[in-house]
């Protein structure tokens, strides 16, 4: 072949794959074994844990190929440079999008347990659940200080459940609330504050005469209160709210979000108060 014509023929192989990688994108081959044999070494993961690396999908980081890998049930998403030598493992963000916002977008206002003007520029939600002694003290530090230190028109405080699954009573405390609330709204709050109030001296054994005991305290009609904890309505009410908390991330209570920023555990209102403080700055 001459030099003229095999100049020729490597120019028209080199706009043929720049032809193929614009419409097509690049493809790349993916060593599993390897990647997820490296990750469990990186992260030290333990052998329990079933690590799945899946087929490499569209990246929205040019040059690098996306590669979900599943890690004992939750995904990831590595991102892996052509050649296989490197990768990032974490989640990529952009900086047109601020993630307060985003996250606040996804939490339903609709039919909530609220206190507070529904027109407060600040939206604190409580994810909690009545058997965990944090979710207390944050619940408490909530009821005695949030209203005391700022006022209704700035701060609307919303109640979603979150029931831990290894906590024997805190599901049928959860249902116990949503069917005060059923009778009147303040009962769901006060129903609350009983269990709280009442939290260390609550067990599986005598959740259901303690239920009985705050129904009463409260002036609830029992016969519709027994008809409501029979029925699915609030525990598809209690799912949802589950549901939604899981969606923004939450896996521990109490979890709380002001206007989107996530703060997961209670140490003191404190440490609430400076990210409270930081959110009107804000929003003024």
């Amino acid at each position: 072949m001459k030099t003229r014509n095999r100049f020729h023929y490597f120019l028209a192989m080199i706009i043929a794959f720049q032809f193929v990688w614009l419409f097509n994108g690049p493809t790349y081959a993916v060593d599993k074994v390897a990647l997820a044999r490296h990750v469990r070494s990186a992260y030290n993961i333990d052998l329990e844990a079933n690590i799945a690396v899946e087929d490499p999908v569209p990246s929205e980081l040019p040059g690098l190929q996306k590669v979900p890998v599943d890690i004992g049930g939750r995904k990831y998403s590595v991102y892996v440079s052509p050649d296989e030598r490197f990768y990032i493992m974490g989640q990529v963000f952009d900086l047109g999008e601020y993630p307060d916002a985003t996250r606040a977008a996804k939490i339903s206002l609709e039919k909530v347990h609220a206190k507070g003007s529904p027109k407060a520029p600040l939206t604190l939600v409580e994810f909690t659940d009545f058997q965990c002694p944090y979710c207390r003290v944050g619940h408490e530090n909530l009821t005695q200080m949030l209203y005391t230190t700022y006022n209704k028109d700035q701060i609307r405080w919303v109640f979603k459940q979150f029931p831990l699954e290894n906590h024997e009573w805190s599901q049928a405390a959860a249902i116990a609330t949503e069917c005060a609330a059923k009778q009147k709204e303040d009962a769901f709050w006060e129903m609350a504050d009983l269990f709280y109030k009442n939290q260390k001296d609550i067990k599986k054994d005598n959740i259901d005469q303690k239920i009985d005991q705050f129904v009463l305290d409260l002036k609830l009609n029992p016969v519709k209160f027994k008809a409501c904890q029979a029925s699915d309505d609030v525990k598809k009410k209690i799912e949802a709210d589950k549901a939604e908390g899981q969606a923004l991330g939450v896996s521990a209570t109490p979890t709380l979000v002001v206007n989107g920023r996530m703060k997961t555990g209670f140490r003191d209102f404190n440490s609430l108060k400076l990210l409270i403080d930081d959110k009107l700055k804000e929003v003024k």
